[in-house]
């Protein structure tokens, strides 16, 4: 049978859900109803990495529940609609005071356990976006909005080795019991 692989992800779902849930709330207010009824190419080529198809989703579900009809391509467009990224990201500090973690020489990568009297880490989720509509294909601006700001925290707390505590403001983890370090 084998070993199973076993991979992890490049961000943790708690990295995850801090940067899309930052990207919810800078785009929870968005007006776009000036663009109903209009066939809308959305071009988010200004982004990169993997929250790009969130956030260019949020804006796709926007559009049509404001009454847009998205079109794949340019050419079949009335309008494009660009999303440009101002951050997409974390900030993170945290404070420890107690024994870090040391490598046990010619042991092959084991050190000693970590003896926190006191560490925290606080990891800040933060969003901010602007949106712009223009004709096609004159190029002429029909709506300019933004910047849009979205936040949403995670703090973890451990005292005297083993008392350890997370609060946060993202719902998934609260209503899930994720909160458990």
């Amino acid at each position: 049978m084998g070993t199973p692989r076993i991979t992890d992800p490049e961000k943790t779902a708690t990295e995850q859900l801090l940067i899309s849930t930052a990207a919810d709330r800078a785009l929870e207010e968005l007006d776009l109803k000036k663009l109903a009824e209009k066939r809308i190419f959305i071009d988010a080529s200004a982004f990169e990495g993997a929250e790009k198809g969130y956030v260019v989703g949020l804006v796709t579900i926007a559009l049509g529940k404001q009454g847009a009809l998205i079109v794949g391509e340019k050419k079949d467009s009335e309008a494009v609609v660009t999303v440009t990224p101002g951050v997409l990201s974390i900030d993170r500090s945290g404070f420890f005071l107690g024994l870090p973690t040391f490598p046990i020489p010619f042991a092959g990568g084991i050190g000693t356990p970590e003896l926190a009297l006191y560490k925290t880490i606080k990891q800040t989720g933060i969003a901010k976006f602007a949106i712009h509509a223009y004709e096609v294909p004159t190029g002429e601006q029909i709506l300019s909005l933004g910047p849009f700001v979205g936040t949403t925290y995670y703090n973890y707390r451990k005292m005297f080795i083993i008392f350890s505590s997370s609060t946060t403001d993202i719902m998934e983890k609260k209503k899930k019991g994720w909160l458990k370090p």
